[in-house]
This record gives structure tokens, C-alpha cells and sequence, in this order.
């Protein structure tokens, strides 16, 4: 009985998974995934590329050569040295550009990145299976949400972009609620990030400004040190 090979390139295989849930034009695994990144690859660059070796990629047994990282990270939409290194953020030009965008808009008003951040929240709960049964400000509260039959209260923070990854300004207060870390990656695509409560008193730092907040800092793995934040895909069962 053969032993089973170890993931070499573990980090590099968790960047390219979560790459090609950040973009919705990939498919799934059992629906043709490695052919599909292959053929992309080929049809668009030039460059051949075995499904086995993509195969491979996604379960860290091996790196692409030199000359197919451009090409896998324009297929599939991120940053090259991010694929290949983990150094800055996933996010393509042209989508960091709709996320300054975004930003630059909430941000005018601490207040008016918490709107945005509450009202992106509340939908992304619904369409994820949840179901948003008050929607109004109380303290640091942004709604309330029933997920499989528990009640939450609810915190939305937007992402902040910065040269690793993300920031997350979380507000005091926010202990006992579910914080949900929003991560815009272009036109109507955002990434969920739970943001544990507790985790976030332990690995986060006092915010510049002045109510009390604290600073969460992740890179583009969605990792603050050795912590792994959780990604949230569906709200459809309990949290």
C-alpha cells in the first residue's frame, strides 16, 4: 500500500482553492474544474498544461513551472505574486480598483461604512438561506438574523484593503455577536469572513480612532499570524 503523499506546497494549494471560490466563473471540482483551467490556459496563452498537473496544484503535490503562473492567475482572476508568493492581496487590477471604488465612497463617514456594511450584510444573510427579522441600528448591533432556528445579533464591518490584505475596524461592544467581515472583490462579488469575537479581542490591536474599536489584520490567505479566519458560504445551517 502506497503512503499518501505529503502537501509540499500545502499554502500555495489553499490560495489556488480559495481563488477559484473568489470567482464564480470556475466550476466546482466534480464539474470539470482542472480540465476547465487547463483548457483556459491553453486556449488563452498559448500554454499546455495537463488537468492531472492541475490536479496535482490544487492538492499540493506540486508548483506550476515559472512560465504558467501568469497565465493560471489571469484565468482564474487574482494577483500572480499573490498566487505564488502569499505577498499582498488576491485581487486583480482591475477588481483593487473597483474595491478603492467602494471604499472610497463608504468611507467619507465612519457612518456611512457602517450603513453600507449593515445593508451588504443583511442581503448577503438572505440570499445565503438566513432570514433578517429587524434591521435598524441598536448600539453596535446592525440587524438581528434567524439562521436555522438561532437568533443572532449582528455586527457588518467592510474591509479596508491594505498592502498584505485586509483591515477590519471592529467596533467595542460587539462581544456575544456574530461579526461578519465583509470583503468586496469587484462588482457585486464579496468574500464573508467570520469574525470570531473572541479572536478579534486576542489578535486584534486598538484602532486608530477614538470609540474603542479594535484593528483585525489579515493577509490575503485570510490568516492574522498563525490564526485561519473562517469563510462563510452559506448561511443555511447554524453558525
Amino acid at each position: 500500500m502506497k503512503a499518501p503523499r505529503s502537501k509540499t506546497h500545502a499554502d500555495f494549494a489553499a490560495r489556488l482553492e480559495l481563488a477559484c471560490k473568489m470567482n464564480p466563473d470556475i466550476p466546482d471540482l466534480y464539474d470539470g474544474r482542472n480540465s476547465f483551467i487547463a483548457d483556459r490556459v491553453m486556449s488563452k496563452f498559448g500554454l499546455k498544461v495537463k488537468s492531472e498537473s492541475v490536479r496535482k496544484y490544487f492538492l499540493g503535490e506540486m508548483m506550476p513551472r515559472p512560465d504558467l503562473f501568469e497565465a493560471l492567475a489571469s484565468v482564474i482572476g487574482v494577483d500572480s505574486e499573490w498566487l505564488r508568493s502569499g505577498r499582498g492581496g488576491p485581487m486583480p487590477v482591475a477588481a483593487s480598483s473597483a474595491f478603492r471604488q467602494i471604499g472610497m465612497k463608504s468611507k467619507a463617514t465612519n457612518e456611512g461604512a457602517s450603513a453600507t456594511a449593515k445593508f451588504l450584510a443583511a442581503g448577503l444573510v438572505m440570499l445565503g438561506g438566513g432570514a433578517v427579522t429587524r434591521l435598524e441600528d441598536v448600539g453596535p448591533v446592525h440587524f438581528y438574523a434567524d439562521i436555522r432556528g438561532i437568533r443572532y445579533s449582528v455586527h457588518a464591518v467592510l474591509a479596508n484593503q491594505s498592502e498584505d490584505g485586509w483591515t477590519f475596524d471592529v467596533a467595542a461592544g460587539t462581544e456575544n455577536m456574530l461579526i461578519l467581515g465583509i470583503i468586496p472583490l469587484g462588482v457585486a462579488r464579496f468574500l464573508l469572513v467570520d469574525l470570531n469575537a473572541d479572536d478579534v479581542a486576542e489578535l486584534g490591536e486598538p484602532s486608530a480612532r477614538a470609540d474603542g474599536a479594535r484593528t483585525v489584520r489579515m493577509n490575503g490567505d485570510l490568516k492574522t499570524e498563525d490564526h485561519q479566519w473562517r469563510e462563510i458560504t452559506s448561511f443555511s445551517r447554524r453558525l
